[in-house]
């Protein structure tokens, strides 16, 4: 009786360890959590809205990697851009995008968008982070049309583009997205189950957010060129059904942002982004390696070619201006300062104004 005793203590005695061990990690994250809070106040906090996201308007935000720490002012809009009146007598341009247009990787005054003004033109950047082709037509009718651009330039990135605009690849519940009814664009949203709810909130701790920083630092550049393979399946010859259902629907909702622009008696161009792949052979290499099969690089562009010329839209592709690695940021992907220079050169040569 004694030694069964003895072991119930023993039992009882690791319970309550275990239970204090617990209650002390608990407070030291939490203290981890309030104290990120308090030396955190720039971190990148977005927000909801019933058609995806924008960041918290009026708000600063810092973004660091391995590469570069930025620190920016967000507009009262929830865009990394100044405010902007809503009448102006400059030659007005817009720029509709998703991170190479939002362009956190670089000092705000050496962007694209500043970059592109000058005495007689303002430039306004509507560009955010992982959205693509379907929440930019939302954030035109949105945010842009009010300000009577002269001008709308929208950036295609086939890299991801494609997956943003369909729920069964993208797999975020919190953005609507565009399905095709007899032909026809129909906005859907989705209701978020449990888990989307435990994803969400998690996300919001400051304190699961930087050590994913620091992960990914730590994982540098391996991770950036090889680790994500999923998105250059886009570059594949035999696309997945999800895959052929969202090119119908892109195109489709190219064409309604072409129109909603025209109706509004301004100029449309579509800039069909690159990435570095298209310059560097290392990255197609390693990538046709983790795949197992070689891929057509040019695809994507080659398919938006012909659909621009079929519908007669303005369009230029920059891979036929970047010939350098240099002009995307080694392990990062996105325009350098060097590539922010040249996109601005070839798309205000591009603009008729």
């Amino acid at each position: 009786m004694r030694r069964i005793d003895y072991y119930m203590l023993k039992v009882r005695q690791m319970f309550i360890n275990l239970v204090l061990l617990a209650f002390v990690l608990v407070i030291m994250l939490s203290l981890f959590e309030g104290g990120l809070r308090v030396i955190s106040s720039h971190e990148r906090d977005m927000i909801s809205t019933p058609n995806g996201y924008v960041y918290k308007p009026n708000s600063t935000i810092v973004y660091e990697t391995e590469h570069f720490s930025n620190t920016y002012e967000i507009n009262s809009e929830g865009f990394v851009d100044y405010d902007h009146e809503l009448t102006s007598e400059k030659y007005r341009i817009a720029l509709l995008g998703d991170s190479f247009i939002e362009a956190t990787q670089v000092p705000f005054d050496l962007a694209l968008p500043r970059l592109m003004e000058s005495v007689d033109v303002e430039v306004m950047s509507f560009g955010l982070s992982a959205i693509g082709t379907s929440q930019e037509l939302i954030i035109f009718n949105e945010y842009t049309s009010k300000y009577r651009p002269d001008a709308v330039v929208l950036f295609f990135f086939a890299g991801n583009d494609l997956i943003n605009n369909h729920y069964d690849l993208q797999d975020d519940v919190y953005r609507p997205y565009y399905v095709l009814e007899d032909g026809e664009l129909q906005l859907v949203r989705y209701e978020p189950t449990l888990r989307d709810r435990a994803i969400k909130l998690a996300k919001k701790s400051y304190a699961i957010r930087f050590f994913n920083t620091k992960f990914q630092i730590l994982l540098g550049t391996k991770n950036t060129q090889g680790g994500a393979v999923a998105k250059y399946y886009v570059y594949d010859d035999e696309w997945p059904k999800a895959y052929v259902e969202s090119w119908e629907v892109t195109q489709k909702v190219i064409l309604q942002l072409q129109q909603d622009v025209e109706k509004d008696g301004a100029e449309f161009l579509l800039v069909v982004v690159n990435g570095p792949e298209h310059v560097d052979s290392t990255i197609r290499e390693e990538v046709e390696g983790l795949i197992g099969t070689p891929l057509n690089w040019t695809l994507p562009n080659d398919k938006m070619q012909v659909f621009c010329e079929t519908n007669e839209i303005h369009c230029i592709d920059l891979k036929d201006h970047f010939v350098q690695a240099s002009l995307h940021i080694e392990g990062n992907g996105h325009w350098s300062e060097e590539g922010h220079r040249l996109v601005s050169e070839v798309v205000l040569d591009a603009l008729r104004y």
